[in-house]
């Protein structure tokens, strides 16, 4: 015997609104009062935000200044650095301040360089070598900044002693 049209479809779609109503779980359950968490879930979940640091990395004559995070890895700013000079991550050695080679699985905090120590208005400084066509890594080169002259004689005495100008 056929079975008349559309009563099939009205029982299955009949089915699917009773199956769904059991299976949601309750939101109040979960976060209380209008999906703010408990103090005592809060207490619970600790996740680490990871802070900007600030880098300065120095090359012979070249700087270059960057920002990371401080969970960011030796590798990955290796590969911000190939972003700016087109040298490969593997053709790079990266030194911390007291020049010792920084690891690739490292992050920077375990060099100490987090949000405190690097700072925009005093970044962390960092020194890079490159590899030689020889194969070999060059010697860390930091070539100083230039500093000005010292004032010649006429202008150290003609400052005033007292911080006005002085008339004749």
């Amino acid at each position: 015997m056929p079975k008349p049209k559309g009563t099939s479809k009205s029982s299955s779609i009949s089915d699917k609104k009773s199956t769904s109503k059991g299976k949601s779980p309750s939101k109040k359950g979960r976060k209380g009062k209008k999906g703010k968490k408990s103090k005592k879930e809060k207490s619970k979940i600790k996740v680490y935000q990871a802070k900007d640091v600030f880098l300065m990395i120095r090359r012979k004559k070249t700087t270059i200044f960057t920002d990371a995070k401080d969970n960011t890895t030796v590798k990955e700013l290796k590969q911000m650095i190939e972003g700016i000079l087109k040298v490969r991550p593997r053709d790079q050695q990266v030194y911390n301040k007291e020049n010792v080679l920084m690891l690739d699985d490292k992050q920077l905090q375990d060099y100490g360089i987090t949000m405190s120590s690097a700072k925009a208005q005093q970044p962390a400084q960092l020194g890079l070598a490159t590899r030689l066509e020889s194969g070999e890594f060059e010697e860390l080169d930091l070539t100083p900044y230039s500093s000005p002259p010292d004032l010649p004689d006429v202008m150290k005495a003609a400052e005033p002693a007292n911080g006005q100008e002085q008339v004749a």
